[in-house]
């Protein structure tokens, strides 16, 4: 075989070595086998991607070895213009498919928690919600912006409702014990605490007004009917602001001595102090 020749005949490039009919085709847009055609089952479908977000649309083709400029990938962009809409995107609040899945602001895997609201369950329907936050861009049914119900199976119990006290519920959802109506930080002695009085919050035990001036009862007859087990005494009461000590007999319930008869040596009968009469008069049980 003389120098120069070969015994098989088929090359397509007699001056390039590396193209011949035994050659490996390579995706390089040469016929590097000399089959006729180059590429052959080596290039891809790529689709136009006018905005550059890397999403194309299925209309526009082109067959290439590597993404060209203006092509992507994949396609299904739904707004092929607009760079910040494509299927992937974070789904905004702003009444628009911002992730092309045909619905718009929907609280799916993609929602930009940013722009979204967080919507409570409320299973009393009374406005206030609880538990975990459920963030949407518009509420779901039964829920609400609010999760301060501390009771969400009860309608009446919620943030603002009226206290009902000694019923073992927190209407009011405060927080506080149902148990200690004046707020003194003890619970009723009728319902295992230690407070006495649990309508003032300045007595706890065996407190009661009377014993002071500047702690006046309001009456012989209030002090009976609050303090049935006080004693007959003398207390401080100010029926109209003005303290005054008198007498009561709290055993025959609260009535008021206004004044006392003695008797003197010379036998006449006086009262004493009579500006007590004057004060009490009106007062008495």
């Amino acid at each position: 075989m003389p120098t120069g020749y070969s015994l098989a005949d088929g090359d397509c490039s007699e001056g390039d070595s590396a193209i011949n009919p035994g050659a490996a085709e390579v995706c390089d847009g040469v016929d590097n086998d000399c089959s006729g055609g180059a590429d052959e089952g080596l290039t891809t479908l790529f689709y136009a991607d006018a905005d550059g977000d890397g999403v194309g649309v299925e209309s526009d083709t082109i067959e290439a070895c590597a993404v060209p400029v203006g092509y992507a990938a994949s396609f299904g962009d739904c707004e092929p213009a607009d760079g910040s809409v494509h299927p992937g995107a974070a789904e905004v609040c702003d009444g628009a498919d911002n992730d092309c899945d045909t619905e718009v602001d929907d609280a799916d895997a993609d929602l930009d928690l940013t722009t979204a609201t967080a919507f409570y369950f409320d299973g009393d329907d009374d406005t206030y919600g609880a538990g975990a936050p459920v963030y949407a861009c518009t509420a779901p049914d039964d829920h609400t912006t609010d999760n301060t119900d501390c009771l969400d199976t009860d309608r009446a119990a919620h943030p603002g409702a009226a206290e009902v006290w000694y019923d073992g519920v927190d209407q009011d959802c405060v927080g506080d014990s149902d148990y200690d109506a004046d707020a003194d930080g003890y619970d009723a002695i009728d319902y295992g605490g230690l407070d006495e009085d649990d309508a003032d919050s300045s007595c706890v035990t065996d407190c009661f007004s009377g014993l002071t001036a500047d702690d006046p009862g309001d009456s012989c007859a209030q002090l009976a009917s609050d303090f049935p087990d006080l004693p007959n005494d003398w207390y401080w009461i100010a029926p109209e602001g003005t303290a005054f000590e008198v007498y009561c007999d709290i055993e025959n319930g609260g009535w008021t001595q206004c004044f006392e008869l003695v008797n003197t040596p010379d036998e006449d009968l006086e009262y004493t102090d009579p500006g007590w009469f004057d004060s009490c008069i009106d007062y008495t049980s």
